[in-house]
């Protein structure tokens, strides 16, 4: 086996370290280095010692033990390249304890940024004694093979040819998500017809439940549409900078979608007290003696077994769809969750109607006795929703776990050069969240150096899922500030 198969120039089983001391001043040593800037002390748990105890790897080409003559390397004479390099074993140790939600978007982007700088630097064929350029490519050069061995996952997908994608998963989740829709349109058509028919108060219950998720799908729709009406994600820069009257008419129209939500969990709870009333009413007047008149037969009893076989079979189809496709799984697994309720509403609405209608007696409280139960039930879920939604349009204070991957994202994939992240906080803005950031840079940075960066890190982060805006503050490392 030849040298070059032998060896690496940056295999992480290979390559030899220096440790770093595992103190206090670990983390300073990092800054120092100019690997990672400071950060704000609640993120301080980013850069504990055991985060950083992969140590900091040399750098040994393989060229010099090949050909004795370095300067032939052309990827060691590339500065850039060279400290990106050296800096690479440090950042995946990093993202592997750490372990943030977007790890493996980080690692793509940094994989992507290593083959833009590769492919800047022309390729020497000299640097490896056995390369034949006759007979092998580029990817066989020794620094290819180090990119494969510490990306795996992204060579394979980007590197060697891919496997045809399978279009089964994508059509099982459309279907899914589609016959849940739909299928809510003719349950609550046949629960209308057992409503008419039993004049149960916990079929009413289900029926109401089952009629207003239709209406709140509605709502969603009608808030999703105005909400295209503003300016689209990672278009703010733009649309601001130009002025274009056309699209900064609701700047922030993505915010229908929680003022429809919080609309709607009104009316939602308003019902439910409605009809927690009533049952209440139905109650006292059963104590007193009033006979409830409940005919719960065979249409209305098979009418509510049907619509639980139904629901059995979306629950289990969602889940599976969901498993097979990830880009609709949100939405799969919130409808599957939706039918799982639904089940558990519809047996307790047809455990209460059975027993009532069968038993009579006292037994004939079970009906608006469970009914109560689902109203109860659909007020607290409601006012659950609408609190959640006057916090999140009242900038309520995103979640450390959010925080901590928009961090990783700031340190790892937009990498800028600075000193010092000072601040960085995030907060809700509707559905989405915004982030503002206040970073350090030398003082003797020029304008264009720091507007570099702040047009990078808001470009980058406005094009993250779920980032609405990012402001970025930008002053020197010996700005005092005074509030």
């Amino acid at each position: 086996m030849s040298e070059y198969d032998n060896s690496s120039f940056h295999k992480l089983k290979d390559v030899q370290y220096t440790e770093v001391s595992n103190n206090s001043s670990k983390y300073f040593e990092n800054v120092k280095a100019g690997v990672m800037p400071i950060i704000p002390v609640s993120f301080s748990h980013l850069y504990n010692n055991e985060n950083f105890d992969a140590q900091y790897a040399l750098v040994s080409c393989n060229c010099v033990k090949a050909l004795q003559t370095p300067h032939l390397c052309n990827f060691m004479q590339n500065a850039e390249l060279k400290k990106f390099f050296e800096e690479l074993p440090l950042r995946l140790s990093h993202l592997e304890k750490i372990n943030p939600s977007s790890k493996q978007q980080i690692r793509q982007s940094i994989f992507d940024k290593a083959l833009t700088l590769l492919s800047k630097v022309p390729h020497c064929t000299q640097t490896v004694s056995h390369f034949n350029p006759n007979q092998s490519t580029k990817y066989d050069l020794h620094i290819y093979q180090d990119l494969k061995n510490m990306f795996p996952v992204e060579w394979q997908q980007h590197i060697e040819p891919q496997s045809p994608v399978k279009e089964n998963g994508k059509r099982n989740g459309k279907l899914m998500i589609n016959l849940s829709f739909m299928s809510s349109f003719v349950l609550l058509g046949i629960i209308l017809i057992a409503l008419a028919l039993s004049k149960s108060m916990s079929i009413l219950a289900t029926a109401m439940d089952l009629l207003l998720e239709i209406l709140s799908g509605i709502v969603l729709f009608i808030s999703v549409r105005l909400a295209k009406l503003g300016i689209k994600q990672g278009e703010f820069q733009q649309a601001i900078h130009y002025n274009n009257p056309d699209n900064i008419k609701y700047i922030y129209a993505q915010r229908y979608e929680s003022l429809g939500v919080l609309s709607f969990s009104c009316i939602m709870g308003t019902c439910s007290i409605v009809l927690a009333a009533g049952c209440i009413g139905k109650i006292m007047s059963i104590i007193h003696g009033v006979e409830s008149n409940i005919e719960f037969g065979i249409i209305p009893m098979s009418i509510i077994i049907f619509t639980l076989f139904i629901k059995v079979f979306l629950v289990t189809g969602c889940h599976i769809a969901a498993k097979q496709n990830l880009l609709q799984k949100d939405a799969l697994l919130a409808y599957r969750d939706d039918h799982r309720n639904d089940i558990m509403s519809n047996s307790l609405g047809f455990l209460g109607a059975m027993l009532s209608s069968n038993l009579k007696g006292k037994w004939e409280l079970c009906d608006p006795i469970a009914s109560f139960i689902l109203s109860i039930y659909i007020l607290c879920n409601w006012a659950g929703n609408a609190i959640t939604q006057m916090k999140q349009l009242a900038g309520f204070q995103a979640d450390q776990k959010v925080l901590d991957d928009m961090m990783m994202r700031l340190l790892h994939q937009f990498n800028p050069k600075i000193t010092e992240v000072e601040g960085f906080v995030g907060y809700q803005s509707g559905q989405q969240i915004v982030l503002e950031i206040t970073l350090k840079v030398s003082k003797t940075a020029t304008i264009k150096q720091a507007h570099d960066i702040c047009q990078k890190l808001q470009n980058g982060f406005e094009a993250v899922p779920g980032i609405e805006r990012c402001f970025v503050h930008m002053e020197s490392d010996d700005c005092k500030n005074e509030f």
